[in-house]
This record gives C-alpha cells, sequence and structure tokens, in this order.
C-alpha cells in the first residue's frame, strides 16, 4: 500500500509543477507578445472582450 502512497504523492507533484510550467510558458508567451506589439495586443484584448472605449 504504501507504494501507492508513493506514486500518487509522486504523480500528485508532478502533475503540479507540469501544470506550473505551462502556466509560465503562457504568460511568458503573453509579455512577449505584448512586448513585441504593445497597441495591437491591447486592441486585441478589447475586440476580444468587447470592451469600446
Amino acid at each position: 500500500m504504501s507504494f501507492v502512497k508513493t506514486f500518487a504523492s509522486k504523480f500528485y507533484r508532478g502533475a503540479l509543477f507540469i501544470g506550473f510550467l505551462a502556466f509560465m510558458l503562457l504568460s511568458v508567451m503573453l509579455l512577449f507578445t505584448f512586448l513585441a506589439n504593445p497597441e495591437g495586443m491591447i486592441d486585441h484584448v478589447k475586440h476580444t472582450f468587447g470592451i469600446h472605449g
């Protein structure tokens, strides 16, 4: 039974780590997109969420 607990613990930690890496990758990509073309990024966000102003 201890094998199952160890496996579940390692699997949970690994899944959390992979989720963290995916979140960081997405954040960095959005940051680079914003830095490359700030005005275009703001316009795209406004268009996507229907913000008029």
